[in-house]
């Protein structure tokens, strides 16, 4: 989790949801400062006992949508602010995705992208696979609007669908996809690369095509 949320800290938030007392959070920002390389607070506070992983997991997210990816990169110490300012620069002139254009800048790998992700936010890394995958949820949406999101509904249980994405901070995909199963998403991270390759390989007399463009 990075430590901030937005402009929320991450302990300001455990303690909003009484997760975590003042004296706690005093001492594990001490431990926090004595770390050689940056580690997530509420990473800290799993391994002291005040919260447990399922308590920071629901905190994370509850509040997502307020993580900044650039902010998690600065915080995690994989680059600088002005390798982050460069990014989002050429990001208003070319468009695009910051996490793929910091790829392409050689600054981070997709797999490193995709292990923070899944770490700092606490989601599970699937590999897209067709035993795992039900297609058939699938039929009411474009193969446009899969390849443009690099996304694939994946299985649901219940009133939860799986969703895996290469990027599980884009809260409007998240929010077509809910508009659209009328159910809770609850997304999983990929590599684009292994997203992209999965829906290219989609027989023909199976592709996906509907509504959702």
């Amino acid at each position: 989790m990075t430590e901030q949320t937005g402009k929320t800290r991450i302990g300001e938030l455990l303690l909003k949801e009484g997760l975590l007392t003042p004296e706690q959070l005093t001492q594990a920002l001490a431990v926090q400062k004595t770390q050689t390389a940056y580690r997530p607070l509420g990473e800290i506070c799993v391994e002291m006992k005040f919260i447990s992983m399922l308590e920071l997991q629901r905190i994370l997210k509850k509040y997502k949508k307020r993580i900044q990816l650039g902010e998690l990169f600065l915080n995690l110490g994989l680059l600088t602010r002005e390798q982050l300012q460069t990014a989002l620069d050429k990001q208003k002139v070319e468009g695009g995705k910051l996490g793929q254009i910091l790829i392409e800048m050689g600054i981070i790998t997709e797999n490193m992208l995709v292990n923070t992700l899944a770490i700092q936010m606490g989601i599970p890394k699937i590999t897209p696979d067709f035993s795992l995958i039900d297609r058939k949820l699938s039929q009411g949406i474009s193969m446009h609007f899969l390849m443009k999101n690099e996304v694939i509904p994946a299985f649901k249980e219940g009133d939860v669908l799986t969703v895996i994405m290469s990027n599980p901070l884009d809260e409007d995909t998240i929010e077509d996809l809910r508009k659209v199963f009328r159910c809770n998403i609850e997304p999983a991270i990929a590599s684009a690369t292994a997203i992209r390759d999965t829906i290219r390989r989609i027989p023909e007399n199976v592709s996906y095509k509907g509504k959702v463009e």
